[in-house]
């Protein structure tokens, strides 16, 4: 009796540890699940998905490019299209892809994910729609200015005088008024003048080293030089070309001016 009573005994504490312990392992396997979502949290609250696909059939697009202006950090999406973007970037970002038109575009903050959608560049066998370089530049110009058009007139704002009549004892006589001076003040206060300056500075540049790009090419001074690629662009590099000229002069003029810088090296 003693012995099978002491049995039970050992049987039962044997039950209740190996009961404990399961719970204690359930309970750590909570605990650590919930630490892992709670850092996957923590992640995802930092960064931002932004998916690229194409405006013609919604297909993922790879490598594309993600340049944040005012940073300068750059995102490639991988095989289904995704970037994490940082979500502390305030943007606006370029996005652009060898196949298709850049974009400038500005996510929305309170969102976590972000599609954009890329056109196709215009040149297909279909409907023959061919666009040149110089127009399809000019447009995608048009565009940037057309979307950014506060920030940009923000970034030139400046107080104005304008004559008004004003009723006096004498009279009517006309006075001077300042206009936007508290406006002014408050863009310099709360510091979008100078992020609206440094972008608009940096979209000056990369617009006239696009325009650039596309008139002054390697193609155009083997034509008119004989320099093979790598020593058409070393002579691009050394005989820089203003964007005033690029953009005034005709193409008989251009390939002058390149023979004529070519010359004195012969």
């Amino acid at each position: 009796m003693i012995t099978h009573f002491l049995t039970n005994i050992l049987l039962k504490n044997a039950a209740a540890e190996l009961n404990f312990g399961s719970k204690f392992q359930s309970m750590s396997r909570t605990l650590l699940l919930l630490l892992i979502l709670s850092a996957a949290g923590q992640i995802s609250a930092q960064t931002m998905n932004c998916r690229i696909v194409s405006a013609r059939n919604g297909s993922p697009i790879p490598n594309v490019a993600i340049s944040a202006l005012q940073s300068d950090a750059v995102w490639i999406t991988d095989s289904m299209g995704i970037a994490h973007i940082d979500a502390a970037d305030p943007g606006p970002f370029r996005i652009s892809h060898i196949a298709h038109m850049m974009r400038i575009l500005r996510p929305d903050s309170a969102s976590s994910s972000w599609v954009v959608a890329l056109q196709p560049l215009p040149y297909s066998l279909d409907g023959v729609e061919v666009i040149s370089p110089v127009a399809r530049f000019r447009r995608d110009s048009a565009l940037n200015h057309s979307f950014f058009r506060r920030e940009l007139a923000d970034a030139h704002f400046r107080p104005g005088v304008k004559l008004v009549p004003i009723r006096t004892w004498r009279g009517l006589e006309l006075g001077l008024e300042w206009q936007g001076v508290f406006t002014n003040l408050a863009l310099i206060a709360s510091g979008k003048k100078a992020r609206y300056k440094r972008f608009s500075r940096e979209l000056k540049r990369m617009e006239a080293g696009k325009f650039t790009a596309i008139r002054y090419t390697t193609s155009l001074v083997g034509e008119q030089t004989g320099l093979e690629e790598d020593a058409a662009m070393a002579f691009i590099a050394a005989h820089p070309i203003g964007e005033e000229f690029l953009r005034a002069a005709s193409e008989l003029e251009l390939k002058m001016l390149i023979r004529d810088m070519y010359r004195p090296k012969r």
